[in-house]
């Protein structure tokens, strides 16, 4: 058997030597010489998470009516409370100055929703009353403004019907109402301008009162 190198000439086996001694320096002076290139990746690269627009005041408003409508609580569960739709902060401030207002007054219903039920706008709905026997039907004939038909009574033969439309505002990229509107016959009543009005009222008649 024939050595490798016992039968190459010489010259050719120290030229081997010094190429190998510095190909290892080179190497040994750059660490990540011997690295393994990582992999390109064949996937592209993944999309921002899609981030979901905030429904429009049609949605809103008919999403709370399924929830106010089929709410029947457990019993007399007092914890049990219906929804309640998202109000703008300046309506809730109205609300809060009527609350006020209506602690020191005891002659009569006082407040928002006191005198009967502010979503349907009657104070002797049906009992058995939900979302599918209402026959509710919700339009937006003006932008922002979305228009609530309903019959509160499904079980009277001529039914009891009623027209509520909400004034829907954008806050913190949620649909919520900054008034609510009944209609009755030819009639529009903003529950703003009633409670300013009733408070109103309440003050002037507690200042007479206090006069000598």
């Amino acid at each position: 058997m024939k050595h490798p190198l016992r039968d190459t000439p010489l010259a050719l086996v120290f030229t081997a030597i010094l190429l190998l001694g510095g190909a290892n320096a080179a190497n040994a002076e750059d660490p990540k010489a011997n690295e393994t290139p990582p992999a390109t990746a064949s996937q592209p690269a993944a999309e921002p998470a899609h981030v979901e627009a905030p429904p429009t005041a049609v949605a809103a408003v008919d999403s709370f009516y399924q929830d106010y409508l089929n709410f029947h609580p457990a019993g007399d569960d007092e914890e049990s409370l219906p929804p309640e739709i998202g109000l703008s902060e300046s309506f809730k401030t109205d609300i809060k100055k009527s609350d006020e207002v209506c602690q020191n007054f005891d002659d009569g219903p006082c407040g928002w929703g006191a005198d009967g039920d502010q979503y349907l706008d009657s104070q002797d709905p049906d009992p058995d009353l939900d979302y599918k026997n209402s026959g509710i039907a919700i339009t937006e004939p003006e932008p922002g403004n979305v228009q609530v038909k309903l019959n509160v009574n499904p079980s009277l033969p001529e039914g009891n019907f009623r027209t509520i439309t909400y004034k829907m505002v954008q806050e913190d990229g949620k649909w919520v109402a900054d008034d609510i509107l009944y209609h009755d016959e030819d009639a529009v009543t903003s529950t703003r301008q009633m409670l300013a009005e009733e408070r109103a009222d309440i003050e002037k008649a507690q200042k007479e009162a206090q006069k000598p």
